[in-house]
């Protein structure tokens, strides 16, 4: 998925690059104050099936730990790569976008690649949201949470794409998101099918609990598998490296 070309990089001083640097760690120390908002904002909403007793509790359960592990394992998985790739919103150093006419500059896709952050962090806080309607009927429809999953994996695709520009293409392989992609869509349409056809319609309780195993059996095996991959990103060539000579 590559979205420029790459132009020669431009010379870079000391104090440039800790400049640069230090933007970016205020940058992160936000963003990770709003991952914790939203590891906060799950135990604080659903407080009430920690009190609770029997299995009727069991699709909400679920859904809270697959929503929580998600943003957990998002959040450590994207620590490892921004410590290989910190925003570079004050570089100058154009890129040349296939779409357009002119080059941008990094900084601009940089800008778009904390956007994204952000985006990325209200969607699971709006997973969390929507969830909620498990807490008053277990077989209530869930049918915008299960395409949330694939909505995820296309921001992590295009995620992805801007992360190459600050770091080159080995180490961002994206046949695996594309394939979670394609099996968290699979869910989607069949929980769609399922809801609008009635099927299972006097076990709602099961049929949540099932599609809410599948999606996380799915984003388990995804996120053990990038786990494995990341090891390549120690291969990656720094960009804020001090002067070019």
């Amino acid at each position: 998925m590559r979205i420029t070309d790459r132009f020669p990089s431009e010379s870079r001083t000391d104090e440039q690059t800790d400049t640069e640097e230090r933007v970016s760690d205020r940058l992160l120390n936000l963003i990770d104050i709003l991952f914790g908002l939203v590891l906060v904002e799950g135990p604080l909403a659903y407080r009430s099936i920690l009190t609770a007793h029997g299995h009727r509790n069991l699709p909400v359960v679920i859904a809270l730990l697959l929503i929580v592990y998600t943003a957990v394992r998002s959040f450590v998985d994207w620590h490892v790569l921004m410590e290989y790739a910190p925003y570079q919103i004050m570089t100058e150093e154009s890129r040349k976008l296939r779409l357009l006419c002119e080059p941008v500059r990094l900084r601009t896709l940089e800008l778009w690649r904390l956007y994204l952050d952000f985006l990325i962090v209200a969607i699971y806080s709006l997973m969390l949201l929507r969830a909620h309607v498990l807490l008053d009927d277990q077989a209530a429809g869930l049918r915008f949470l299960m395409w949330t999953f694939p909505a995820l994996f296309v921001l992590y695709l295009l995620w992805g794409a801007l992360y190459r520009q600050a770091t080159g293409p080995q180490q961002f392989n994206k046949r695996l998101l594309l394939l979670a992609l394609l099996g968290s869509c699979a869910l989607a349409i069949a929980y769609t099918v399922v809801w609008d056809k009635h099927t299972l319609a006097g076990h709602g309780t099961l049929r949540n609990v099932g599609f809410l195993l599948g999606e996380a059996g799915l984003m388990a095996c995804y996120r053990s598998r990038n786990w494995l991959q990341q090891r390549t990103i120690t291969e990656a060539r720094p960009p804020l490296t001090g002067p070019e000579v």
